[in-house]
């Protein structure tokens, strides 16, 4: 604290030289000579207590910045309240001022005003000067702000200088995401697997580097690209092996305010199981600032090639079945280690349906093949291209004409079918019109016997 009181030491008291001297009239008059200096010691220290009391007093009653919530990147202006209140004005010629320091270090100020500041007033005071320029760069992360008036003590008989700082504290968050994508992915040992490095900025940014940090006993280096970045500026090429993969690139036509690929990294699998994880670091940049933006890592699951084929079957009809009709259901299982893509049904070796779906079935028009029997076969396909092919199922074709109801079989119901239409010719004579003359007739019952108990 400075002190611009000067207390004056009080005068000599002079007393008259009477009867003999100074010396003997001390003696004689002790007790007036202490009563006198005391008197005068009294007087001087009332005279500097009203001085003190009549004084300007400096204070700070408010501290904001702008914007109110900045981002990291932004460039931040600080504004102080300054109030005098004390009882003597601030003369005008008298610079009135404030500072700004931000976590100890004296960023801006404000030592522009000099229009004097009478008792009980208060000025706003906009910082307009700084080492790096009238604002602040700010950084993410916690920050205190402290506004000191009259930081230089250019002010005369300030009565109280404890009194002259305030306090803000603050904290900036991140700015924009640099993450890996995809978050997840699956690669087969021996093959390659390409994430994309990208950045969501959040502002615009000038600037960006990263490191991709990998397991080499998993994951070995293969290459990276930058082609599609809109980044156009390489500040370090990429470069990779050992476990990292780093980049740093720059903006010099206007920065970058959308989500842009940095990088793209190849790798190949080491390793035929488990996972190992991508590992992102690194920043952006604005206007010489950093954004400290949040950090995205992803995950690599890592497999050994499926070499198991599906297995498969015919299901239903059984072996053995007779099939009839135009829409005949031929029905199949499937099942692998990792996952069946596709069934599909042969008969007698030529394809007649794909089914991706279980349970696998198969509409199938029996009126379009040759009575007898038939070979039926399904073929089961997994991810990894492994085939698993089932057994050969018989089953016989009968569509015939003097099965009338069909039912697979030539029996006394298809007699009786045909027993009640016997004798009549025209149309309404359904199947029981055997050989298709319009009349059902002996003809008809002939063919019928034929084949009839098959």
């Amino acid at each position: 604290m400075k002190s611009k009181k000067i207390m004056k030491r009080p005068s000599a008291l002079k007393l008259p030289k009477v009867n003999g001297g100074f010396r003997r009239f001390a003696s004689q008059n002790r007790q007036a000579v202490v009563f006198a200096v005391l008197f005068a010691v009294a007087g001087t220290l009332m005279l500097v207590t009203t001085h003190a009391a009549t004084g300007n007093d400096l204070v700070v009653t408010s501290v904001t910045m702008s914007p109110a919530s900045p981002a990291a990147g932004n460039a931040v202006t600080f504004s102080a309240i300054v109030k005098n209140q004390g009882t003597t004005a601030v003369p005008a010629g008298t610079v009135v001022g404030v500072s700004f320091t931000v976590d100890g270090t004296k960023v801006s100020w404000n030592e522009t005003n000099t229009a004097g500041l009478a008792a009980g007033a208060s000025v706003t005071l906009n910082a307009n000067a700084g080492s790096p320029g009238a604002t602040w760069a700010a950084t993410s992360g916690p920050h205190s702000v402290i506004a000191t008036a009259d930081d230089t003590n250019v002010i005369p008989d300030e009565s109280d200088e404890s009194n002259n700082t305030k306090r803000l504290d603050f904290t900036i968050g991140n700015t924009g995401n640099l993450y890996i994508t995809p978050a997840t992915s699956t690669v087969l040992v021996g093959n390659n697997v390409t994430v994309s490095v990208r950045l969501t900025p959040g502002t615009t940014v000038d600037g960006v580097q990263a490191t991709v940090t990998y397991d080499a006993t998993k994951l070995q280096y293969v290459s990276s690209s930058t082609t599609g970045t809109p980044y156009d500026t390489t500040l370090q090429a990429p470069s990779g092996g050992s476990g990292t993969v780093t980049v740093a690139s720059g903006n010099l036509s206007g920065g970058v305010s959308t989500d842009g690929l940095v990088l793209s990294v190849t790798f190949q699998a080491l390793v035929g199981s488990g996972s190992t994880a991508l590992t992102i670091s690194g920043n952006a940049s604005k206007s010489g600032v950093y954004t400290n933006p949040t950090l995205t890592n992803a995950t690599v699951n890592l497999t050994a090639p499926d070499t198991t084929a599906p297995t498969t079957a015919v299901s239903a009809p059984a072996a053995g079945s007779n099939i009839f009709g135009s829409a005949t259901t031929i029905s199949s299982t499937a099942t692998d280690n990792v996952g069946v893509t596709k069934v599909e049904l042969y008969v007698d070796g030529v394809l007649k349906g794909t089914d991706t779906v279980s349970p696998y079935s198969f509409a199938l028009n029996t009126t379009t093949m040759a009575g007898g029997a038939h070979n039926f076969q399904t073929k089961a396909y997994d991810a990894a291209g492994n085939v698993g092919v089932s057994s050969i199922v018989s089953l016989t074709v009968k569509n015939w004409a003097e099965d009338i109801n069909q039912d697979g079989n030539v029996d006394l119901l298809d007699f009786s079918l045909l027993a009640a239409k016997y004798g009549q010719s025209g149309a309404g004579l359904g199947r029981a019109d055997i050989n298709g003359d319009s009349t059902v007739n002996l003809l008809d019952f002939s063919l019928l016997a034929a084949k009839y108990g098959q």
